[in-house]
């Protein structure tokens, strides 16, 4: 059978600040929490601000990961109007031997018409 002192000697080799004060005052358990937090107070602030400090490494984390998903969608955006143009301009080079083509670009782009149809201006006026 363990005596008394062996069955509590490693709390007074882990907490010895702490068992010195518990002798002197009665032996409660909520004391005994007390007490050893007075003595690894230490410990309590070193986990604090190891939290704090990765909370604040997370916000930046996802900071970074929304500006990424931004500019990812940007380049995806961007990505599409450059082939719906590239489209465009491929349609309008395998187009240029078609006669109906090129009346439709000259008409479109230099303003001609072509013979026996009049243009038509429309002036808005400035009041």
């Amino acid at each position: 059978m363990l005596s008394q002192h062996n069955q509590v000697g490693w709390v007074t080799k882990l907490f010895p600040i702490a068992m010195a004060e518990i002798r002197l005052k009665s032996a409660t358990p909520s004391s005994f929490f007390l007490l050893a937090f007075r003595a690894n107070w230490w410990m309590v602030v070193f986990l604090s601000l190891l939290a704090l400090f990765s909370w604040q490494s997370m916000r930046k984390k996802q900071a970074t990961i929304n500006d990424l998903k931004e500019r990812f969608y940007g380049i995806v955006e961007e990505s599409r109007l450059a082939t719906a143009e590239r489209d465009d301009l491929l349609l309008q080079i395998h187009s240029q031997n078609d006669p109906e083509w090129v009346e439709l670009t000259l008409m479109r782009r230099l303003g001609l018409v072509p013979e026996g149809q009049m243009k038509v201006y429309f002036e808005t006026s400035t009041q």
